[in-house]
């Protein structure tokens, strides 16, 4: 969005829920705004959309503030303007700070290289592996993308550019990931920090599968070489040609290969291993199973290799990134499909974020705040995760911790029994069985001799409508007079 179409004005904190609420309409509102936004003391920036009728109900999208008034205002609007507060919810709100490093620089960023299909491929591993337990690709919820890690920094990507964009949004998420207020998740950013590398491949058109899993398997030995010099004499080149029956006509054959080489590589996960070593098995796993298909169909066969290499899913799905849509089966193209409308729409500063708070609001309370109860108050779009706009335009959903494994576990158990209502069933029951020895030992004749039918009366007999009896219909004058 270009700069002259947002009508900007400055405005103090204590008129800002005037604002909010529509009472109040600033006196210098403009069509333009310094790009440095010089805003001193409690002034905030607040951004109108443009349009052509001045009159009726006009109320900011966009809200800025400057870095060092940032922690006040906020605590500011949560003592003395509690409905105010978060301010997310009015609309988008954001630093001075971020405002220059992403808007002002937007105009030099080439986003000619961004693919958000390769993204969205991505984003289906990474929930993959995410998940605990076995899940069927075609049964994955939609939802579960919003809760990656891929998706903001997809987005950071499609939006700002790869470089310090997503650099800044990959350090929020380590930071959010830190936080034990937040679920902990089996794939960790920098699981998937040489994963979303392979989004930056400069690789036209796709490749074929067995070239696709050979770059990604020769692209991660290259990187945890580098990153692990100590033990990089350990961690030989990889090749799928090594694995035998792999590279067989016989899909039978394939599928034992790789059932040996996760065998293989289980007995060998041991806790002493190094980290690299670690994920370039995840790595094979990943080449293998893509291998085995020679498309996504048997993804299938990483779930039984969750428990010693969480990030092979991952890996499966920069394969499958690279191989293109035509390597996808139905199931893969579907989900990626679901994944990519999170991705592709325009990014603008005065549409809804979507999001919970914003950073700032973040990083705000989770500095003066101690537990959890700060962030279950919030209103949220969801009841027990908090979406954060982590950079603009990039926003991630994070699960409260305990939240749904507590609800989950208290709604498994059965209710709890007091020693009164115990004693009153076990005499019911006591009474229930006397009755019916008592009518075992009574003859059916007499109890028919004496006891009249009453289960017609109620109208579930097969003559009960036989047994209806006429009623006499009351004339409408009446009816009014009785």
């Amino acid at each position: 969005m270009r700069h002259d179409e947002i009508r900007w004005a400055t405005i103090d904190r204590e008129d800002l829920l005037d604002v909010l609420l529509g009472e109040h309409k600033p006196l210098d509102l403009e069509r333009r705004m310094q790009p440095d936004l010089e805003l001193r003391g409690t002034k905030l920036a607040v951004g109108y959309r443009d349009t052509q009728s001045r009159g009726g109900y006009q109320v900011p999208s966009l809200f800025i503030i400057a870095d060092d008034a940032a922690i006040e205002t906020f605590s500011w609007l949560r003592t003395f303007a509690d409905e105010a507060s978060p301010l997310s919810q009015y609309g988008r709100v954001a630093v001075a700070s971020d405002w220059r490093r992403f808007e002002v620089r937007r105009e030099t960023i080439g986003f000619s290289d961004q693919r958000p299909d390769l993204w969205s491929s991505i984003a289906v591993g990474e929930a993959l592996s995410q998940m605990e337990g076995e899940i069927s690709l075609p049964n994955l919820p939609l939802s579960r993308f919003a809760g990656c890690f891929t998706t903001p920094i997809a987005r950071a990507a499609l939006i700002w550019g790869q470089d310090e964009a997503t650099y800044a949004c990959a350090n929020r998420l380590r930071q959010l990931e830190g936080d034990r207020r937040f679920a902990r998740r089996p794939v960790g950013v920098e699981q998937l920090l040489p994963v979303w590398a392979i989004a930056r491949a400069r690789i036209e058109g796709h490749l074929p599968p067995s070239e696709a899993a050979s770059y990604v398997l020769g692209a991660a030995g290259a990187h945890y070489r580098a990153k692990d010099s100590k033990n990089a004499s350990s961690l030989s080149p990889l090749t799928l040609k090594e694995v035998l029956g792999l590279s067989s006509d016989s899909i039978e054959e394939r599928v034992s290969a790789f059932n040996r080489l996760a065998s293989d590589i289980q007995q060998r996960a041991q806790p002493n291993r190094s980290a690299a070593s670690l994920a370039l098995d995840s790595v094979l796993l990943a080449s293998a199973a893509f291998q085995v298909g020679r498309s996504t169909s048997h993804v299938f066969l990483l779930q039984r290799a969750q428990g010693f290499a969480p990030a092979a899913a991952a890996w499966f799905g920069a394969i499958a990134a690279l191989a293109g849509p035509r390597a996808w089966d139905k199931a893969w193209l579907k989900a990626a499909k679901g994944a990519e409308r999170l991705l592709r729409p325009e990014f603008n500063w005065l549409e809804s974020s979507g999001a919970d708070i914003c950073w700032s609001e973040f990083a705000w309370l989770a500095k003066i705040f101690d537990g959890l109860d700060v962030f279950l108050e919030l209103p949220k779009m969801l009841p027990r995760t908090l979406g954060i706009e982590i950079i603009p335009g990039a926003v991630g959903q994070f699960r409260l911790a305990g939240e749904s494994g507590e609800i989950e576990s208290k709604s498994l158990l059965p209710p709890e029994i007091s020693a009164r209502e115990r004693a009153l069933m076990e005499t019911v029951s006591q009474f229930i069985a006397l009755a019916m020895r008592a009518k075992g030992e009574v003859d059916q004749s007499i109890l028919s001799s004496c006891v009249p039918p009453v289960q017609a009366s109620f109208g579930f007999g097969k003559n009960a409508s036989a047994e209806k009896r006429p009623r006499t219909k009351r004339g409408k004058r009446d009816a009014n007079n009785s």
